[in-house]
């Protein structure tokens, strides 16, 4: 051990107290330990990690924004699920009030329909089973007899538009009573008189008034009417047994040749030729007087107007509603791209159809002579009908 002086041990500490002292100057920092640091390369402490602060709460729904205390609420994504089974009432409510609306909709449509139906049946002059009387009441007026008389009255009205039921009924007793025999007269005869009589008040051209009596004019039976009308309402009065439904149909066919003119097949215009059909025009003809002689279905007769809400309304079909629909039905069924080209040709003129034609339109489900749609399975030709 060396002695100490005094001056020495004053210097020394001195030192030390300016190393550990409060005044301690801090040992410089190497410039690449800064740098370390400063890209996060390096991290010493000797503490341990501050804690992570704890996530924020999302608000609850209605809860006040934090901040500012401007009164403004919290958006949030409400679940589809919630707003089902918060409205879940509601909804239950709404579908049972709209199949109610649909049941009522439905009901108030069949009535107004129903009551077209009605309307047509209180119209008719004659019901069908006054119509089977009168057939079975001439067994014996067979279709020979029926176009003798169709080609004398072609003949005697060569004009056709303009023959009174008087001078009608006066050919068609002279030419019955030219043949002799049982069917020198007609039975039943007040039937057709009384269908005759209301087609010059509800058919096509009426010129009488609804209102009218339909026996009382004194101008009745010198009323002039088309002459194919009046041979539709002859063909009422073939017997069932002499005449199938194909061979009345067959009758009206010839009808439409003899007084609307035979048109050939081959080229659509007018002239005679083996195979020959009927205008389009002539064709919407016959069902007219067909249906104004009460020879169609009420069923068909009613058709569905443009208004459909909010209720389906009815209204009575005219002639060309039915051949228009009965063309349409069969140009979908043979497939045609465009099913109502036959529907829209405007030039009737033109237009020809042959006898199947003829006859699928008249018996069709939308005319259905005779009611004849009713029984598609029938064997034809039994004298039934």
């Amino acid at each position: 051990m060396y002695p100490i002086g005094s001056a020495a041990l004053v210097r020394a500490l001195r030192s030390i107290s300016r190393n550990v002292g409060p005044t301690a100057r801090r040992a410089p920092v190497p410039s690449s330990c800064r740098a370390a640091s400063k890209r996060g390369a390096v991290r010493f402490s000797t503490e341990g990690a501050a804690p992570k602060p704890a996530a924020a709460s999302s608000p609850k729904p209605g809860a006040v924004a934090a901040g500012g205390g401007s009164g403004e609420v919290a958006k949030t994504d409400t679940p589809m699920t919630d707003v089902f089974f918060d409205n879940a009432g509601k909804i239950f409510i709404g579908f049972i009030v709209s199949i109610i609306a649909m049941v009522v909709r439905s009901t108030k449509g069949g009535t107004n329909k129903n009551s077209v139906r009605d309307e047509i049946e209180n119209s008719s002059a004659l019901d069908p089973f006054e119509i089977d009387d009168l057939r079975s009441a001439n067994p014996t007026f067979d279709c020979a007899s029926f176009l003798r008389i169709a080609r004398v009255a072609a003949a005697t009205f060569p004009h056709g538009d303009d023959v009174t039921y008087s001078d009608f009924v006066g050919v068609v007793l002279a030419t019955l009573g030219e043949g002799g025999g049982a069917a020198a007269t007609l039975r039943g005869g007040h039937l057709l008189d009384r269908a005759v009589f209301a087609a010059g008040i509800v058919g096509p051209g009426a010129k009488r008034a609804p209102t009218d009596d339909l026996f009382g004019a004194e101008d009745a039976t010198a009323e002039k009417y088309p002459l194919l009308l009046l041979l539709a309402a002859l063909s009422m009065a073939l017997g069932s047994a002499t005449a199938s439904p194909d061979e009345r149909i067959a009758m009206l066919f010839e009808c439409c040749q003899t007084i609307g003119g035979s048109i050939s097949l081959d080229d659509g215009g007018s002239g005679r030729g083996e195979e020959n059909g009927v205008s389009l025009a002539s064709t919407i003809d016959i069902v007219g007087h067909l249906q104004s002689t009460c020879q169609l279905p009420s069923e068909t007769q009613v058709v569905a107007t443009d208004t459909k809400y909010p209720i389906q309304t009815h209204r009575v079909a005219s002639p060309e509603d039915l051949v228009r629909a009965a063309r349409k039905l069969f140009a979908e069924n043979r497939g045609k791209e465009e099913a109502g080209e036959a529907a829209e040709e405007e030039d009737t003129g033109r237009t020809v159809l042959d006898f199947g034609e003829f006859a699928k339109i008249l018996k069709s489900k939308h005319v259905c002579v005779w009611g004849e749609c009713y029984f598609p399975k029938r064997k034809r030709g039994n004298g039934s009908g």
